[in-house]
């Protein structure tokens, strides 16, 4: 209860359910009470859609849910792709691992996790430009798994994309110049174990897929909270976070498919 008097999200909710409240007290039906009282019911509505942990959740819950998909192909010796999350600015050099974000993080400590359970030889194509003082995010993933042991003639480093689309493209042309094809497709490839967040995954795969994968995905990094109480509605900066990730999902997959990427 205490964190309701601390958290700014909830104090602006507790501050317009006076508001209100107060417009209640008003007397008559002056245009002042209306506009008050409308002012309150859209601003409360408006802070439980995008900021109450009971709403936002279980939209993200859904929205995840949607790449779910059988784990069979991630025991079955394909080659495992896995989608950088961002690394700050910052960085200084691509040992600088503490600048990587929690994303990126926790999706190269999954694709570890599968590499150690699951040891097979085959490569492990890590996507991720936007270099940032010369470094580009794949060189720090990189640094991470040869510092976990994974072996670095295994690692592939794929350095000049600064979005999803432009990976699916650069690894669709790794993929037709070693299978020596003449039409750009990946058929003698076969498919690819695709690993990213969740929330990132319904993008991801249908990108990689208009690029001519076949996509085994591996969602990792789950935000949702399951089961969380309808009265949560008292609306948090946590939850508001949650929010701003998933609307970023969002206006991300309109705008690849209206450019005509999906």
């Amino acid at each position: 209860m205490a964190e309701l008097f601390i958290d700014p999200i909830a104090l602006l909710f507790i501050a317009v359910v006076c508001i209100f409240l107060l417009a209640w007290l008003l007397p008559g039906r002056s245009l002042r009470k209306r506009i008050l009282t409308v002012f309150a019911c859209c601003t409360l509505a408006g802070l439980i859609f995008v900021a109450s942990p009971a709403t936002v959740n279980r939209m993200l819950a859904k929205t995840e849910r949607v790449a779910d998909a059988s784990r069979e192909c991630v025991s079955a010796g394909l080659p495992l792709v896995v989608l950088s999350g961002g690394v700050s600015s910052r960085v200084e050099s691509a040992d600088d691992l503490g600048k990587i974000y929690q994303a990126t993080f926790v999706r190269m400590v999954e694709a570890i996790e599968i590499i150690n359970s699951h040891p097979d030889k085959q490569p492990v194509y890590l996507l991720g430009g936007s270099q940032r003082n010369g470094i580009a995010e794949a060189d720090v993933m990189g640094s991470f798994f040869e510092m976990a042991g994974v072996d670095p003639e295994r690692i592939v480093l794929e350095r000049k994309s600064n979005n999803t689309v432009a990976s699916a493209n650069e690894l669709k042309q790794w993929f037709a110049q070693e299978s020596q094809s003449t039409d750009g497709s990946v058929p003698t490839r076969g498919p690819i174990r695709l690993l990213t967040s969740a929330l990132h995954m319904t993008r991801s795969a249908a990108v990689f897929r208009s690029a001519g994968f076949e996509v085994c995905p591996i969602p990792v990094d789950r935000q949702a909270i399951p089961d969380v109480p309808w009265w949560y509605l008292v609306p948090q900066t946590t939850a508001l976070r949650k929010f701003d990730l998933m609307l970023h999902e969002w206006v991300g997959f309109l705008f690849y498919r209206l450019k005509g990427y999906l």
